[in-house]
């Protein structure tokens, strides 16, 4: 007889198996550590190394069948990158388990040389919150709400690469007209509304309320249902970039909003993100501003985890809609020291799309991250999901809970803060922004930097 699944690895089941119907059921495999958890999402049957290493991994792979006795006819390690300059990174099809494979290779060459085929994506592995969003009755405001700086974000860019803006975006959400620049792309055509549709707009719609004089574009690089393999970072991101300079006069945009990401195997730097960030170090009035992940734990969330090591790169985590006295994080966020800076991500309201929407994920009727005897929060979105198969109706708005909107009001505060000094970059701005941050009295209840956007209420229980 089979047990019933814990809510929170229900959930997981049906966060997955929406990557899976998107990318096909073969190619989405589960890593879990020694508990069993999820830790991150992965290609089976490639590995992912550098060209430049593809020698060396072809060698180890060799020995690595002879020394098992896998048949000759069995032995697939075919490159199926093309042989280019600008492939530094190159994807190849291998036989047997890539985990172990990968094991192998650590021990011969050295841990690195080969990682998986990570899959990145809006919600890779976590439990909460859900990664859904909800109705919001009546005429609801945006949460934030619109900045009455009107002139805040003035002269400033951002680009966005999500899954790009819903169709009718700007019909009645006036903080979004006016805004996008010509350079966009359009979300899932699709009839009715698909899961993660209209995340980018969300972000678009956040980022605009907090400066809502900002030019922005965006980019739906992300329509598989919020998913894209590792191999393929190297096909979006700096074309998309280059897209953007061709239209801008050869210029990078201010700030780049990632509100994506994934753990890795053994916490390494992603390879499919290395040159993305080598080219970002050359544009340094550019800022990478990335959502810190929603595992609830310290584990290294990528490409977030880069503001450990580059200063450009802010990595940010959410706080709770209602907190008793100073503000707290969330039950869901990433936290730890490569955590930049923490913003409210919980609860907000914003620009959505329009139609019917069928839940996938499961109800849960308490906290997944919070166990006992640490007692869960008044306002919990864990238990925001009105369960699975529930249909409902989306009016352009929202309520949304995330990382992923915890970081364009960051983005939208650096915005602000360049407009008003002329000629300020956007490495300054961050520079003072944290400096107000890390404050005495302006951090959190557990120690970290906190920034709110303008008219954020107070501290105080629902």
């Amino acid at each position: 007889m089979a047990h019933p699944l814990d809510p929170a690895e229900a959930r997981l089941k049906a966060q997955v198996e929406t990557i899976r119907t998107a990318f096909g059921e073969d190619h989405v495999g589960i890593a879990t550590n020694g508990s069993g958890k999820a830790t991150f999402l992965y290609e089976p049957g490639h590995l992912l190394t550098r060209r430049i290493d593809l020698p060396q991994v072809r060698r180890a792979l060799q020995e690595i069948y002879r020394s098992d006795d896998v048949p000759r006819q069995d032995r697939l390690d075919e490159v199926l990158t093309p042989d280019s300059a600008e492939r530094t990174v190159v994807r190849m099809r291998v036989h047997g388990d890539v985990l172990y494979l990968l094991k192998r290779l650590d021990t011969l060459i050295g841990a690195g040389k080969a990682t998986p085929n990570h899959i990145f994506s809006i919600s890779p592995v976590a439990a909460c919150p859900s990664g859904e969003p909800q109705v919001v009755c009546g005429c609801p405001d945006p949460l934030p709400e619109w900045n009455c700086d009107r002139c805040a974000g003035e002269g400033v860019t951002v680009l966005i690469i999500d899954t790009g803006l819903v169709d009718g975006y700007e019909r009645e959400h006036p903080w979004l007209k006016g805004g996008p620049d010509p350079w966009l792309s359009l979300d899932d055509p699709r009839p009715g509304i698909q899961q993660y549709e209209g995340h980018g707009t969300f972000i678009a719609g956040v980022l605009r309320c907090v400066a809502p004089r900002v030019k922005f574009g965006v980019s739906n690089a992300l329509l598989n249902a919020g998913g894209i393999c590792e191999d393929n970072l190297v096909d979006i991101l700096l074309p998309t970039l280059a897209g953007w300079q061709l239209a801008h006069n050869d210029a990078w945009p201010d700030i780049v909003n990632l509100s994506w990401g994934s753990p890795t195997r053994l916490s390494l730097p992603p390879l499919g993100l290395e040159r993305f960030i080598q080219e970002l170090e050359k544009h340094p009035d550019t800022v990478l501003v990335a959502a810190a992940g929603n595992d609830g734990s310290t584990n290294l969330f990528w490409p977030a985890a880069y503001a450990a090591q580059y200063p450009q790169v802010i990595a940010v985590g959410a706080l709770r809609r209602y907190a008793v006295g100073r503000q707290q994080r969330t039950c869901f966020t990433n936290y730890g020291d490569w955590v930049t800076v923490f913003a409210p991500g919980e609860w907000l309201v914003n620009a959505f799309g329009w139609g019917r929407y069928a839940y996938k994920e499961p109800y849960s009727d308490h906290c997944l991250h919070l166990r006992p005897p640490v007692p869960s929060y008044a306002g919990c979105t864990c238990v925001e999901s009105p369960g699975q198969y529930t249909q409902t109706t989306f009016d352009g708005m929202a309520r949304w809970s995330g990382t992923s909107f915890a970081a364009p009001v960051v983005a939208g505060l650096i915005a602000a803060t360049m407009s008003r000094t002329s000629g300020m970059s956007a490495v300054k701005a961050v520079n003072e922004l944290l400096a107000k941050a890390e404050a005495p009295g302006r951090r959190a209840a557990t120690g970290e930097p906190v920034l709110l956007p303008p008219g954020w209420p107070a501290a105080g229980s629902p």
